[in-house]
């Protein structure tokens, strides 16, 4: 007994061997890959995911933003082809004009100053797929506005729609 007594002495002075050291390295690689690879899917996912609200947020805007105007419009054109919404408010000296690119896929917004007729873009929404309005409206100052717009959000499409009465309209 003497002899593992001494054994077991001496080894606790030398400390760890090479062995256990690469063992725990081993141990601790895995570990420290198995958190990196939970990061990077975590920044990932909250990548993707910010991409899906900014595109339903800026379509959801673009939306509300054109029902407004429809509401208030003194003048209000959707053309023949029911991708160019023009409306004009009595609160301003402006036409405001919104086209769907199919090719791009964006909705552009500009306004065109009545008295000046200069035109300055004021911004687009991306990743529209399909802007509809019903060929019934295609024409100047309808009794009512309806549209309905595809967004691609990721990988899935979302459909919002609205309809505004012009107030012009509404006869009391």
């Amino acid at each position: 007994m003497t002899g593992l007594a001494n054994t077991i002495r001496r080894r606790a002075r030398l400390g760890i061997c090479l062995v256990e050291m690469l063992i725990s390295l081993a141990i601790t690689a895995v570990l420290l890959l198995a958190v990196g690879i939970a990061f990077n899917a975590s920044f990932a996912n909250y990548a993707e995911n910010q991409e899906i609200v900014d595109s339903l947020q800026g379509s959801r805007l673009l939306m509300h933003r054109i029902m407004t105007q429809a509401r208030r419009s003194t003048y209000l054109n959707v053309t023949s082809s029911g991708r160019r919404v023009q409306i004009e408010t009595p609160d301003d000296d402006y036409q405001y004009i919104y086209v769907y690119v199919p090719a791009t896929q964006t909705v552009e917004l500009s306004r065109m100053n009545l008295a000046s007729l200069q035109t300055e873009a004021l911004g687009v929404v991306d990743h529209v797929t399909d802007f509809a309005i019903p060929s019934a409206q295609w024409v100047e100052n309808p009794a009512r506005l309806t549209i309905s717009m595809t967004v691609r959000a990721g990988e899935n499409d979302s459909t919002l729609s609205a309809s505004a009465v012009p107030r012009s309209t509404i006869e009391f």
